[in-house]
């Protein structure tokens, strides 16, 4: 897809070159290849296709850091954010998961591939949540933005409140892909990052935005709150065929009073409507239905969406040797909700 980048340098991104279109960038292997050095595995693509169909899964293969007798074996993860498997056609979704489950159940059994960790797409993995053969779990609401609605429908009156006084105070929104908003963001994001303690696993170094310049070519953004000529705050929202994905983002902390964050999603959304997009996803809270799932609710009171994950053990004998030899190293509590629990720090 085109993009009509606003109020920014004249060079357009080129168009991203890959041979499949993805609705949602999350689910392109790119995206998960991004993860590599985080998990410390390697990224995978398994495609099934029978008479029913076509379906496409992109994941994490890890080495498991535990040995039995000397042998390796692996689990399999997706990628921070929503994943797969996804259903790129079909005439019959029941029939067709029932034989990709049994597919990638063999292929994992191949490849000593013991337990697997999903976090399913919350509109692309219906028939997935649906027919999958393992444990799901509801993890809480997330929210989605129907972009084909007057961009007003839905929305709190609080954000319209918002948004009129950010402006009134002197903010503009503005979007780029170069190399200096990237530094902006970067500035921006670390910043947040360390104002808010975040744990590692939600800290991103400057090496990975890079290598996501590089592989998302031409489906990404970075939106600007811009006062006084200062970029004050900063979001990344990755762009597929019909998904907008708030990735991260940031403000700067004496500016967090400015009703900045309200402001800028909502620029954003009107920015992706006007490029064709179909829905934005901003996401779930940290946990359940706390104060972030009720300030993201604000956007669209009606785009609540369930976010399951699932966990399949597909090798029990080997997963009780694994579990039972890191037992020896730290307590596990019988009700741990870790998964898979052999990898418990």
């Amino acid at each position: 897809m085109e993009l009509n980048m606003q109020n920014q340098m004249n060079d357009k991104p080129e168009k991203y070159e890959e041979k499949r279109i993805y609705t949602d960038m999350c689910l392109s292997l790119e995206y998960v290849q991004l993860y590599e050095k985080k998990e410390k595995g390697e990224a995978k693509t398994f495609h099934f296709r029978s008479e029913y169909g076509e379906i496409e899964h992109s994941y994490i293969k890890r080495e498991i850091p535990i040995q039995l007798n000397g042998k390796t074996y692996y689990d399999i993860t997706s990628a921070y954010g929503y994943g797969g498997p996804i259903i790129r056609e079909a005439n019959n979704p029941e029939k067709l998961f029932e034989q990709y489950n049994a597919a990638f159940a063999e292929e994992c059994s191949k490849n000593q591939i013991v337990s697997a960790f999903y976090r399913f797409h919350v509109i692309e993995s219906k028939e997935a949540t649906e027919y999958f053969d393992g444990k799901l779990e509801f993890i809480g609401p997330n929210v989605v933005r129907d972009l084909s609605a007057p961009l007003d429908q839905n929305m709190h009156k609080s954000v319209r409140t918002s948004v009129r006084h950010a402006k009134s105070n002197g903010l503009s929104a503005e979007f780029h892909t170069s190399d200096e908003a990237l530094s902006e963001f970067i500035r921006i994001y670390t910043e947040t990052m360390k104002r808010n303690d975040a744990s590692d696993y939600y800290y991103f170094n400057s090496s990975f935005f890079h290598e996501l310049q590089q592989k998302l070519k031409g489906h990404y953004v970075f939106s600007q709150a811009i006062l006084e000529g200062k970029v004050i705050s900063s979001f990344l929202t990755l762009i597929g065929s019909k998904y907008g994905f708030g990735f991260l983002g940031g403000t700067s902390s004496e500016y967090l009073s400015y009703g900045t964050s309200t402001f800028l999603e909502y620029e954003t959304m009107n920015w992706l409507k006007n490029n064709g997009l179909q829905y934005y996803i901003i996401g779930g809270g940290m946990k359940g239905e706390d104060n972030l799932f009720r300030f993201k609710k604000k956007f669209d009171k009606e785009g609540i969406y369930p976010f399951y994950v699932g966990k399949k053990i597909y090798d029990k004998n080997i997963y009780d040797q694994l579990l039972e030899s890191r037992r020896q190293e730290v307590i596990i509590s019988p009700d741990e909700s870790f998964f898979p629990l052999y990898r418990t720090k």
